[in-house]
């Protein structure tokens, strides 16, 4: 965007988002008690499997977010013969037009191996499930080329590692191997859900995102050591 509004004559500073203080990881205690609640709300179905990866997915339903993308990349997961892959509870929410059809379009998927659960939380609720989850997955695309997926920052301030689709400045944000994995296509993100979830008891690659997401900044800090500083210089 600096280099946008460059090519208009526009000096500009960027200044990238943070997410709230409230998007924190939680603990496994929390984790169990706040899924509790969820399946006494009849909100989510009953777990019964006893390793299992927690995705999220959250959206405003729109065609800027092609969830055919999703739903491919779990059918070609959900059909590969290796044990070795974690079973998937996934978690999808927000609201917007386009929800009812995908809706039906995952129930007709008819997964094996995966729980899709929608749901609609309170706001306090989004936190918590952010931070109980494993893997974030972002399909936004964005019209501009020029905007970053907010839902990715209030992940990464939860110490979630993120599957994005790619587009021209997602990489300022999401840091191949760093912090997440980018993807273009259904095949290219089954073939990330499989690198991270094979093993998953074991599997290293999501603990190391994880933990460069450790020291990830929130918005005080980020105002403090970076934009008050800015502002005070004029």
């Amino acid at each position: 965007m600096c280099q946008d509004l460059g090519n208009h004559g526009i000096k500009a500073k960027v200044f990238y988002d943070k997410p709230h203080e409230c998007f924190r990881r939680v603990d496994k205690r929390q984790k169990d008690l706040f899924i509790e609640k969820l399946v006494e709300k009849k909100m989510v179905k009953k777990i019964n499997w006893d390793c299992c990866a927690y995705l999220v997915s959250s959206s405003s339903w729109t065609q800027d977010e092609d969830f055919q993308i999703l739903i491919e990349a779990l059918k070609i997961y959900d059909n590969c013969d290796n044990s070795k892959l974690a079973k998937i509870v996934l978690f999808l929410t927000g609201k917007g037009p386009l929800k009812n059809f995908y809706e039906l379009e995952f129930k007709k998927a008819n997964f094996k191996n995966i729980q899709v659960n929608f749901v609609w939380l309170d706001p306090g609720d989004y936190p918590l499930l952010l931070g109980s989850c494993d893997l974030g997955i972002c399909l936004h695309k964005s019209s501009s080329d020029l905007d970053l997926p907010m839902k990715v920052v209030d992940m990464f301030g939860a110490q979630l590692p993120v599957c994005a689709y790619s587009f021209s400045c997602i990489s300022e944000l999401v840091k191949e191997n760093e912090n997440g994995l980018l993807f273009k296509n259904a095949q290219e993100l089954s073939e990330k859900l499989k690198f991270l979830l094979a093993d998953f008891n074991t599997n290293s690659e999501l603990d190391k995102m994880r933990k460069n997401l450790e020291n990830y900044p929130h918005w005080d800090d980020e105002w403090k050591t970076k934009v008050e500083n800015e502002l005070e210089s004029f």
